[in-house]
C-alpha cells in the first residue's frame, strides 16, 4: 500500500494553485476533514500489517514518481 505523506498545508496550497472553481478553501478543509475522519485510519492499520510504504509527497512531481515506482514490485 502506497502513502503519499503531504502536510494539510501543501495539499491546500496546490489545490488552491490549481484555479479549478470547486478548489474552495472551505471545501479543501472539508475534504481533508473527511480524508483524516475515513481514510487516514487506515495508515495504522497497514503498518500493523507490516504493508504500508510511505512516500514523501512534499517533494517535486519528478521525484515522486521516482520514488513511487521505486516502492512498486519489480515484474
Amino acid at each position: 500500500v502506497l502513502n503519499l505523506v503531504v502536510s494539510d498545508d501543501t495539499i491546500t496550497k496546490r489545490a488552491l494553485g490549481r484555479k479549478r472553481s470547486d478548489d474552495t478553501l472551505e471545501v479543501i478543509q472539508e475534504r481533508l476533514r473527511a480524508y483524516h475522519a475515513q481514510t487516514a485510519p487506515l495508515i495504522d492499520y497497514y503498518t500493523q500489517k507490516g504493508l504500508l510504504q510511505p512516500v514523501d509527497g512534499e517533494k517535486s512531481p519528478e521525484e515522486v514518481q521516482k520514488a513511487l515506482l521505486e516502492k512498486l514490485p519489480k515484474k
